[in-house]
């Protein structure tokens, strides 16, 4: 099945610049895309590229003109694409049901349209909205809730007294409302302290897979709508999270920590307990964050400084052998000026 380029212009909300009666099969990268892909091209940095692409049609940037090809001008490419994305691979219709294979407590409640999966567990008192899917082999726990339309893929787990909002998806292997990292000593022993606060994650989450969400204390460990956890990240007890919140993978939040809306951090980066990183602020890859973050800064390092400033301990620090070789050269020098002094 194909689609023409007008049809794709109306769908993304572009220009049209060319043939709107063309028709697109696939869509691909620049360096492999043939006659009748459609490509993208994020900036204008990339249309040298274009030229020498053999891709049959493309979305650019709103604002830059390219005679001689059939294109889509677009304010965001990144946007445009997700829409053709959308319309090219629409999401697997399954009929609703549960599995024989499955198992649902009598006690648990399910929505219109839900789908349940071979060897999915859903215990007694959880709420499943309308149109939620549970993937083979998932876990949810008792007196879980889980909103309209969220899609748990295979070996996803939501222990005891989690509550997960409309429109979520929660990836394979990822694991939320396990207990919090919490001990005291007792008598030179390690004395666990029970973790009953649960989970809370608002609408429109995405949490990646193999990804930790733990529960709170005594109140609930906290995901705002629309935040986007990649895979392998965990995020400790007691920790509150904004809305609009990037978290990339690898990235390490340890517990009670604040993070406000709007903010991103970088993979692999990692973030002590009981800090607040404020809102809009920017934590780049492989950061060590040590202490409050004020809102909009943008961080690096470890331990994490101004982002400009780690840019030039950076540079310098290319420089240091050679400085080091200086400093032993004049050490040396005068060692001999002092003994030819005596």
């Amino acid at each position: 099945m194909g689609w023409t380029l007008a049809s794709i212009a109306e769908t993304t909300g572009g220009r049209l610049a060319g043939r709107g009666d063309f028709v697109v099969e696939g869509i691909a990268p620049l360096h492999s895309a043939g006659p009748t892909d459609l490509t993208l091209v994020v900036s204008a940095a990339n249309l040298p590229k274009l030229a020498e692409s053999r891709a049959g049609a493309a979305i650019v940037p709103e604002g830059h003109e390219v005679p001689g090809r059939d294109v889509i001008h677009h304010r965001n490419p990144y946007i445009a694409l997700a829409r053709v994305l959308e319309t090219m691979y629409p999401p697997e219709r399954v009929a609703p049901g549960v599995h024989a294979a499955a198992y649902v407590d009598p006690a648990a409640r399910l929505g219109e349209g839900v789908r349940i999966g071979p060897h999915a567990i859903v215990q007694a008192n959880a709420v499943l909205g309308d149109g939620v899917r549970i993937g083979a082999g998932a876990y949810v726990g008792r007196q879980v809730s889980v909103g309209a339309n969220t899609a748990l893929f295979p070996h996803a787990v939501l222990y005891e007294r989690v509550t997960v909002g409309r429109d979520c998806v929660i990836h394979s292997g990822a694991v939320v409302g396990a207990d919090g990292f919490g001990f005291t000593r007792d008598k030179g022993t390690n004395r666990k302290i029970p973790q009953v606060g649960g989970v809370v994650i608002a609408d429109d989450v995405e949490i990646g897979a193999n990804s930790c969400i733990d529960a709170g204390t005594m109140e609930p460990t906290r995901v705002g709508t629309n935040t986007k956890i990649d895979n392998l990240v965990q995020v400790g007890h007691n920790c509150t999270v904004g809305e609009r919140v990037i978290l990339c993978g690898g990235v390490c939040i340890a517990g009670s920590v604040t993070i406000e809306d709007d903010v991103t951090i970088g993979g692999r980066a990692a973030v002590a307990g009981h800090l607040r990183i404020g809102r809009g602020a920017t934590v780049g890859g492989a950061c060590g964050v040590i202490s409050d973050v004020e809102p909009g800064a943008v961080v690096s390092g470890l331990p994490h400084q101004a982002h400009k400033e780690w840019l030039k301990s950076s540079a310098a620090m290319r420089h240091l052998p050679d400085l080091l070789r200086e400093v032993h050269e004049l050490r040396k020098r005068l060692a001999q000026l002092e003994s030819n002094g005596r």
